[in-house]
């Protein structure tokens, strides 16, 4: 199971890699993959959503229209600090596996490895815009601090 999830974060990272040089064969390499998607979003060579679907495609996994996202409550051991502070979100949580919202594959390998020592669950990624999961994490953040607001009024 572990070399499977690594295979997987590798060969993922490898195809786009291919893609990269075959989109973008002037494209000098001078620093790791997300300098590289940075640079050709701001030279405007790269729509976000075509980057998006590059790494689909490499990952081998469906894209997903933010409209028909439904981000599920978070069990109870798998508090939102912890999401928050690696902007990911799972999307599905089952008792073996989780599939996680990122915005870009580049810390799926640290991610496998958190979760799976954390929660003994597998990762499958899927990715959506930064933005997307930046917005629906303050949402739930602010959501968080209502309640514990509530509640605090509630035991005065």
């Amino acid at each position: 199971m572990e070399n499977a999830k690594e295979n997987l974060c590798a060969a993922g990272l490898e195809r786009l890699e291919r893609a990269f040089s075959e989109r973008f064969p002037d494209l000098v390499r001078t620093g790791n993959l997300r300098e590289i998607d940075r640079e050709l979003i701001r030279s405007g060579r790269l729509t976000e959503s075509e980057l998006l679907a590059m790494y689909n495609a490499a990952w081998q996994v469906p894209e997903l229209a933010e409209e028909e996202i439904d981000i599920p409550d978070l069990p109870e051991s798998a508090p939102l600090e912890f999401f928050n502070s690696n902007t990911c979100l799972p999307l599905e949580w089952e008792q073996n596996s989780v599939t996680l919202l990122l915005p870009d594959p580049y810390d799926l390998e640290g991610m496998v490895f958190l979760i799976r020592k954390t929660w003994e669950c597998g990762v499958s990624p899927r990715f959506v815009k930064r933005s997307y999961l930046e917005r629906v994490l303050t949402r739930m953040q602010n959501a968080e601090k209502e309640r514990a607001r509530q509640n605090d009024g509630h035991h005065q």
